[in-house]
């Protein structure tokens, strides 16, 4: 329900600023399907009266999607501000011990993790026919938002990536135009706490985005 409001109350603002500079500011919806990889490698932890260690460590499939203010520079630059929801983890065979002894032992368990996510970035375009080429940097902050569900492998509140794209994108109409974008993030510092858990969970994902963008 809370992201629901947030995405309300950003496009409610977002479009009172666009209608302060028309031609310059529009406002771009974005969705990606990504896979989640670890650039280190995750061994056990604990977790109150629970060990457990990690028998094999998967990769997680995963969706996210926002909605964004963008600022066009001039016919080449542009600046973004996106706000919405994001997700990574990962997909783990693992074995639990309970201070009483007890052992259990779980097969592709999934610990997906949920973020507000936060993206700031710039765009430099190169010309394709009718068609653009975008290339895209920025830093997304995450704010991450299912604490009650995560029990295994417990991770920090805020996480930064760093977020590059490219892709191609086509006018629709003159104001209308749709792309897909090729998107590669990386943790900029590992997410796991470090004080319960043995190993390091550092992300990083590739996936494939479709965006719409109009402008005012």
């Amino acid at each position: 329900m809370k992201i629901k409001i947030i995405f309300i109350v950003s496009l409610l603002a977002i479009t009172s600023v666009m209608a302060q500079d028309r031609g310059k500011f529009g406002l771009e919806v974005r969705s990606s399907r990504n896979i989640t990889y670890n650039c280190c490698a995750i061994y056990g932890g604990f977790n109150g009266s629970t060990t457990y260690t990690i028998d094999n460590e998967k990769n997680l499939n995963s969706t996210s999607y926002s909605v964004g203010l963008v600022y066009r520079i001039n016919e080449r630059s542009m600046l973004k501000l996106h706000v919405g929801h994001h997700q990574n983890g990962r997909n783990f065979d693992l074995t639990e011990r309970l201070d009483n002894f007890t052992i259990s032992k779980y097969v592709d368990s999934n610990l997906p993790y949920y973020y507000l996510q936060f993206t700031p970035s710039y765009v430099y375009h190169l010309n394709l026919g009718k068609g653009k080429i975008p290339l895209e940097g920025g830093i997304s902050i995450n704010k991450r938002r299912n604490e009650a569900e995560i029990f295994f492998m417990p991770i920090n509140e805020y996480n930064y990536d760093l977020r590059l794209a490219v892709g191609y994108e086509y006018p629709i109409l003159p104001k209308l135009s749709a792309g897909v974008n090729a998107v590669y993030a990386r943790a900029l510092s590992p997410y796991q706490v470090a004080s319960m858990v043995t190993g390091k969970y550092s992300p990083l994902q590739v996936g494939l985005e479709v965006n719409i963008k109009y402008f005012y």
